[in-house]
């Protein structure tokens, strides 16, 4: 099983630490999951010409992550700062996310073509690259999307027809709508509950999963990101969600533990 991660690559800076770390959910995403997935493992997506691109790249190779869908672009990576509670919660400020060359640019035909090659597309639903790519999806990969912290049901509904599985960051409030969507799309929605685990709601059954307790949570970033790489390679390769789910909260309870979401 081949997986690819698209295209979410920045640098996360650390104020308060004076650190930056390589992140973005593609790029968490990718190494999480080759750190329980043997077969290929790849990113897709453009960093800029700048120290922060190459970062990106050095840590990638290291772990032995295929990049060559993964452009160099002029001009600067996309970045962002983040901030964390005393508790290890991490918040970011409004505007301090820089684009840089992250969405300035599609992909050609061919790369297209490479990239629907691969049996799983994890993607974030803020790439604007999301639509072309379920559209020219005529084949069997399995696009898996990330919608981030759930306050728009239309969107979810507007694009979960089109995909194998939805991840959503929410709160226990929400869990019915949730559970409603995928009754009504029937297809499988993933409700990321933080300290409160993860629920799974997929024909007509709902699932829960308790989050597994750590010492100490240094920062919380990317912990999403883990938990998702980990339930998919689990769930593609042997079809079991609840083991789908304990593997994810395993890798996210790892990545809890130090600064930075790439575990």
């Amino acid at each position: 099983m081949k997986v690819i991660a698209f295209s979410a690559l920045c640098i996360d800076y650390y104020p308060e630490q004076g650190v930056s770390k390589p992140g973005g959910n593609s790029l968490n995403f990718a190494i999480n999951a080759k750190k329980i997935h043997p077969e290929e493992v790849a990113v897709a997506g453009f960093v800029g010409d700048d120290i922060g691109g190459r970062q990106i790249i050095e840590l990638l190779k290291k772990n032995e992550i295929t990049t060559k869908l993964l452009y160099i672009k002029k001009g600067e990576t996309a970045s962002n700062k983040l901030y964390n509670t005393p508790d290890g919660e991490r918040y970011s400020n409004p505007g301090e996310w820089q684009d840089g060359v992250f969405n300035a640019y599609d992909f050609s035909g061919n790369d297209y073509l490479s990239i629907l090659t691969y049996d799983v597309i994890a993607i974030p639903y803020t790439d604007k690259k999301l639509g072309t790519l379920i559209q020219k999806n005529t084949g069997d990969s399995k696009i898996v999307v990330d919608f981030l912290h759930f306050d728009d049901d239309q969107i979810l509904s507007k694009f979960l027809p089109d995909i194998e599985i939805a991840f959503v960051s929410t709160q226990k409030k929400n869990l019915e709508k949730l559970e409603q969507i995928s009754n009504e799309n029937k297809k499988m929605v993933v409700a990321l509950l933080g300290a409160e685990g993860s629920a799974v709601f997929y024909r007509n059954r709902k699932y829960f999963q308790p989050a597994i307790e750590v010492d100490e949570v240094v920062d919380t970033t990317g912990c999403g990101d883990a938990y998702q790489a980990a339930f998919c390679i689990t769930y593609f390769t042997g079809q079991n969600i609840r083991e789908a789910m304990f593997e994810g909260a395993v890798r996210a309870s790892e990545v809890l533990k130090k600064f930075g979401g790439a575990g």
